[in-house]
């Protein structure tokens, strides 16, 4: 049962060892999770509470490599403007990196355990006609508090951006 879980794992002739660890929460989100429209809100509640914090966080505590990161990411993202994949894959890592730089293991443990609900809504937002771009234009406001060391206005341009999303998001359904 344990090794089910993946809490232990089988090393040969009836011994164990204690699973690495890994996002315990990965799992359960998924199973409680499923993205439909009223999932849709839960998740981005938690977005704006959670990425809100952490944009405020990171604005203290990044590094010059962690902004650097969060430039690079949203310039991919722009360049990735016509390709789902390249924009999402882009999109993603600007907002981990951005918990990374809260420099707090929990909430980037956290982040990761919502990865595959955020890549979905994420997908989602990616074919409202203007979305894109308008995250583009958010995330550049967001590394700039940032870089600003102003956690209040990352904070609030993190959450604006999150609930922008989510009004296209329902807007389109």
């Amino acid at each position: 049962m344990l090794e089910s879980r993946g809490l232990i794992e089988s090393r040969g002739k009836g011994s164990f060892a204690v699973a690495e660890l890994g996002n315990l929460l990965d799992r359960p989100l998924d199973l409680l999770v499923t993205v439909e429209e009223a999932d849709y809100a839960e998740l981005f509640e938690v977005r704006r509470i959670l990425e809100g914090e952490a944009a405020a966080l990171a604005a203290s505590r990044r590094s010059k490599d962690q902004l650097l990161a969060m430039s690079t990411a949203t310039g991919d993202m722009e360049d990735g403007l016509r390709s789902e994949r390249e924009f999402i894959t882009a999109d993603l890592e600007f907002h981990l990196i951005v918990a990374e730089a809260t420099k707090n293991r929990v909430i980037v443990q956290l982040m990761n355990a919502i990865r595959s609900l955020l890549q979905r809504s994420l997908s989602s937002s990616y074919h409202i006609k203007g979305s894109p771009v308008r995250a583009v234009e958010m995330h550049r406001l967001i590394v700039d508090a940032i870089r600003g060391r102003n956690p209040e206005k990352a904070r609030q341009l993190m959450q604006e951006h999150v609930a922008r999303v989510e009004r296209d998001i329902r807007g389109a359904g």
